[in-house]
């Protein structure tokens, strides 16, 4: 078989010389015959060199580039300018070149092109590659907002998948085929958790009477102004001239908000398979699953907020009714009900400053797998109902001048 295409190329040089030839120039008698002898030679070496036909098959939307000698580089100019097809068949009726490479990236929502290549001969031109491999994953977008998860990594793009049938190959120690699934996307990082809000500052206008204490030296003690309650609710007064002290305590600061959980990781994408019908010791370098992601980072919590400031005062009573009775307890210095004497004005002394913080959030533990992409493993090639389709096609074609045996 080797011979036959050997035999055909110089049968395609010599059409070269042929069509050099001038119809004008007259020939003896004998070269004349000689000439005409060779015009079916040259007929169907016409035929051998006409240009691949392209057409898409409307069952899958593949694209078919067919024709008596093809070439990978007939792929490419088919393929170029036009919407990537899922599937590519390049049938030659008699010989087909791997003259140049093929390489497509599919995604997880939009596949690359599988290949499947039919011919008789191959012949690789020099060494060659046709880089199916699935794309890397698009990395997951960062939590948007205070505390919110980030968004899972992209999964990596399926391989696309090969399928060569043929009886006489040349130089395939230079052809490789990589169907690796394309490494899953990172997880995006989860944010921050929200600060909580700081409380609110106690005011003079809230204070109340249970909130009064009395200083006596260095010794603080709770105390109401009038403190002895008797049997029928009265309240003894205090002594005149004492200093009491009062206070009004701020809001608590609010707790601050968790962290957004990260992203996880995206999925690799899954291997293509490879299949060389006819020629089993073609040894093509092992095609995996790819590797996932890395997970997103959790957000650290938010900051607690601040307790309010304590608000503190003091009122001087100078005056009492020693032994009387009087109605009501003392708020903020003011007396309720009658028959009480005379109290001091309250003094503000001012706000106090507070040190102290609500908790911080808490660090997410978890991951966000939330609508997160699952690649499936690609259908595996149906080799029958490709031979069926080349062999439809070549019992189409007008092949006598072949010789037997170049279908399936």
């Amino acid at each position: 078989m080797q011979d036959e295409s050997d035999q055909l190329e110089k049968h395609i040089r010599y059409l070269s010389f042929l069509q050099k030839s001038n119809a004008e120039i007259s020939y003896p008698l004998q070269a004349q015959a000689w000439f005409d002898s060779l015009l079916p030679l040259k007929n169907n070496i016409e035929k051998l060199g006409m240009f691949p036909e392209v057409s898409y098959r409307n069952q899958d939307n593949s694209l078919l580039v067919r024709g008596f000698l093809v070439g990978t580089s007939d792929v490419m100019t088919a393929l170029n300018g036009r919407v990537q097809p899922p599937m590519v068949h390049l049938h030659g009726l008699h010989t087909l070149w791997i003259n140049e490479d093929i390489e497509s990236h599919g995604t997880y929502t939009n596949p690359g092109i599988s290949l499947s290549f039919i011919a008789p001969y191959w012949k690789i031109i020099g060494n060659r590659t046709m880089n199916l491999e699935g794309a890397t994953g698009a990395d997951g977008a960062n939590g948007a907002g205070a505390g919110s998860p980030g968004v899972p990594g992209n999964a990596g793009g399926n391989g696309g998948s090969f399928y060569g049938k043929g009886k006489s190959f040349h130089n395939t120690g230079a052809f490789a085929v990589r169907t690796n699934g394309g490494r899953g996307g990172n997880g995006g990082n989860g944010a921050r958790g929200a600060d909580g809000p700081d409380g609110a500052d106690g005011t003079f206008e809230t204070i109340d009477s249970n909130k009064i204490t009395k200083k006596v030296g260095t010794i603080d003690s709770p105390a109401w102004i009038g403190k002895q309650e008797t049997t029928n609710g009265d309240y003894w007064g205090q002594a005149a001239g004492g200093y009491y002290y009062y206070e009004s305590q701020g809001a608590p600061g609010t707790v601050g908000g968790n962290g957004g959980p990260g992203g996880a990781a995206g999925y690799g994408g899954r291997a293509g398979t490879v299949i060389m019908d006819g020629y089993p010791a073609w040894r093509n370098p092992a095609n995996h699953d790819s590797a996932l992601g890395n997970p997103g980072n959790p957000g650290s919590g938010g900051t607690g907020g601040k307790h309010g400031r304590r608000y503190e005062g003091m009122v001087t009573v100078k005056w009492h009714h020693d032994h009387g009775r009087y109605k009501g307890k003392l708020q903020c210095g003011n007396p309720k009900g009658s028959n009480f004497g005379t109290v001091g004005s309250m003094v503000p002394v001012g706000l106090k400053p507070s040190q102290e913080k609500a908790p911080g959030g808490y660090e997410s533990n978890g991951l966000n797998s939330a609508d997160q992409q699952v690649p499936r493993q690609p259908a595996p090639f149906n080799a029958v109902s490709l031979i069926a389709l080349y062999n439809k096609y070549y019992s189409s074609q007008d092949t006598h001048f072949l010789g037997s045996g170049n279908g399936f």
